[in-house]
């Protein structure tokens, strides 16, 4: 068992809200990082790293690329497509 397996798995309610809120954090850091152009530290199998900026942006695109894609409803995409020019020709 890993140490979030151990925190999710707590007794403790706080501490089990404690990993969602350290999550919570750690996106805000990387969001404050983004907006002011500077870079985070953080520890990686126990050794230290320095994230620039810039690494941050590209990690953030990667991560929201095809996030809808799982929302995708193949059935209606040909109804989607034709919706607006249909829409306007009955007004």
């Amino acid at each position: 068992m890993n140490t979030q397996d151990d925190i999710a798995n707590a007794q403790d309610p706080d501490l089990r809200a404690s990993l969602a809120a350290m999550r919570r954090a750690a996106r805000l850091a990387r969001q404050t990082a983004i907006q002011t152009d500077t870079g985070i530290v953080i520890v990686d199998k126990g050794q230290m790293v320095r994230i620039s900026a810039e690494e941050l942006r590209e990690n953030d695109k990667k991560s929201l690329r095809g996030g809808l894609s799982s929302y995708a409803n193949p059935e209606l995409m040909a109804q989607e497509q034709d919706a607006w020019p249909t829409e306007e020709g009955e007004k």
